[in-house]
């Protein structure tokens, strides 16, 4: 019992002297409102002056400085329209800096001094839920710059540069970002992305010289945007973004599909539906379709792992891809009229195609084949172009019946590609050459085309002239080979084959040149009729004969009746 009352009094003396301590309670102080110039002559003075929490209010004045926040706290301007922040040359160049997170700027004009390109007006620096809000930001190289920035709130500024090597509002390395209902003109680039999952949504995009909403990322939200008079309207470079509701209008590209060689086909998997409209007309951009026709009146169409397509009898104009397939079989592309594109036809990972009697013209590739193998060209008009018909990495394919002429560039270019069968083609008056042979292109068959009036009628890349170890060419089928306008050789049997091989270059030759042009419209689409298409060609072989012997006796007829006179 003793113990027990020891305890007791001992836990009650120790009760009494802890009581006897002063007791700290932390009191949060009220956010405070700092007034400029009331209460600080600068807002950089205010800013650092604050605490967590706190708002500085500038009043209307025209303030010449740069101002770095890097504490929670809203930075209020009176009204936009007179309450400037003018940057000197200082943070790099930068006007307003935001480093740290849930900072609210909102009510200002935010210009430099003087135009660079290094000005920047708001730059977000590794931060996360701020807001830029309601400010009107002139004169930058980037007006809004997000770098290494998250979950942050541009909304409702107007943005306007001076055009030259200038953006508008540029995410970079800064994913989930909310870029909502801003007016963006007069820049280089509008709006540039380059980070995954961030929302465009209700921007009005306006007269930027080069590029108006560019998404080079995924899973981005871009919906609701204007965007007018820009060299390319919507770019798009990537993969699981969703389009909705953008109206594009009065650019020179309005949809611009963006990629490079080393994608995948998954890498084009995106959600863009009918609800976009370019120059008033929808895209076409289908996934995993099969057993369909595009319909008519679009402005661009593009298929991503589809098979059994049927495109036919489109007006295209206007866009970077006029008919692009990705991944796609079996589908046919057929009477349709493409012009002032970059690739009027594109065939990207995609094999047992058919593209057929389409007019292509003013375009830099008429029909373009990448990676893509086992596709049949065939019928097609292309004119006025950089490259009528052009195979990189793309093997056996057939290219028949197709007149490239009036002013193209180039006719028909190989880049690696091998085995594939080029006849009763005819490619005429290219300002650059006729065949553009590089990186390798062997063992292609040329027979029954007509090279008229080009520069040059064949040209390779020098270094594949020098290094001869790859299998070379074939320019004849073994009894029949191309008509060639500057062949100068003769014909002393009258067969229609030149008696000398018509030569490109030491390892490559004509072995039977052809003395006349052919008529490319009596040769078959394939390959398995070249038993008749030798036939058609000895019948007109024959009826040359027939025509020349028929001029000789008419000729000794002549002579007789004049001996008997």
């Amino acid at each position: 019992m003793k113990k027990s009352h020891f305890l007791f009094v001992l836990l009650v003396v120790v009760l009494l002297v802890w009581a006897g301590f002063p007791q700290v309670v932390e009191v949060k102080a009220e956010p405070r409102t700092l007034v400029v110039p009331d209460d600080f002559s600068t807002i950089q003075e205010a800013v650092d002056a604050a605490s967590e929490g706190d708002t500085v209010f500038v009043k209307s004045g025209t303030y010449t400085e740069s101002v770095c926040i890097d504490q929670t706290l809203s930075l209020v301007g009176e009204d936009p329209a007179t309450t400037k922040i003018v940057g000197e040359y200082q943070l790099n160049g930068t006007v307003v800096l935001i480093r740290h997170n849930n900072v609210s700027v909102t009510g200002f004009t935010v210009q430099p001094s003087a135009y660079s390109f290094s000005r920047k007006g708001v730059h977000l620096l590794h931060v996360s839920h701020c807001s830029v809000v309601g400010n009107v930001i002139l004169d930058n190289g980037v007006g809004v710059w997000l770098y290494g920035s998250s979950e942050n709130n541009i909304t409702g500024n107007t943005i306007n540069g001076p055009v030259e090597r200038s953006y508008g509002i540029w995410a970079d390395k800064s994913p989930s970002n909310w870029i909502l209902d801003n007016i963006v003109t007069n820049n280089y680039y509008g709006i540039s992305i380059n980070s995954d999952g961030n929302t465009v949504c209700g921007n009005t995009v306006v007269s930027n010289s080069r590029k108006g909403v560019t998404i080079r990322s995924n899973n981005n939200i871009v919906s609701g945007n204007v965007v007018t008079n820009q060299e390319s309207g919507i770019v798009l470079a990537g993969s699981n973004n969703v389009l909705r509701d953008n109206k594009v209008s009065e650019s020179e590209l309005s949809f611009d599909l963006a990629w490079g060689l080393q994608w995948s086909v998954s890498d084009f998997v995106n959600d863009v539906d009918s609800s976009n409209t370019f120059d008033g007309k929808t895209v076409v951009y289908w996934v995993n379709e099969h057993n369909n026709k595009v319909p008519e009146d679009v402005q661009t169409v593009v298929l991503v792992n589809c098979t059994n397509i049927t495109v036919e009898n489109l007006v295209l104009s206007n866009s970077r891809e006029g008919i692009m397939l990705v991944g796609t079989t079996k589908s046919t592309v057929r009477n349709n009229s493409v012009q002032s594109m970059d690739d009027a036809i594109l065939l990207f990972l995609s094999s047992n195609n058919t593209i057929t009697d389409n007019t292509v013209h003013d375009s830099s590739d008429g029909v373009l084949l990448c990676s893509s193998f086992q596709n049949t060209i065939t019928g097609n008009s292309i004119a006025d172009g950089n490259t009528g018909i052009k195979l990189d990495t793309s093997d056996e394919n057939i290219l028949s019946g197709n007149v490239i002429s009036d002013g193209n560039r180039g006719g028909i270019s190989l880049e690696g590609s091998n085995n594939n069968k080029i006849f009763g083609n005819t490619v005429s008056d290219c300002t650059r050459r006729a065949v553009w042979l590089w990186n390798h292109a062997s063992q292609n068959l040329f027979y029954l085309n007509n090279f008229v009036n080009n520069t040059v009628n064949v040209e390779k890349y020098i270094a594949d002239i020098i290094d001869c170890t790859f299998p070379p060419n074939v320019w004849d089928n073994g009894t029949l080979g191309n008509y060639w306008n500057d062949y100068n050789g003769t014909d002393t049997n009258s067969n229609g084959i030149g008696d000398t091989p018509y030569i490109i270059e030491e390892n490559n030759q004509d072995n039977y040149p052809l003395m006349e042009q052919v008529d490319i419209s009596t040769i078959p689409e394939f390959p398995s009729l070249i038993l008749l298409v030798s036939g058609l060609f000895v019948v007109g072989v024959l009826s040359i004969i027939c025509r020349r012997a028929f001029k000789s006796v008419e000729m000794k007829k002549q002579k007789v009746s004049s001996a008997f006179r």
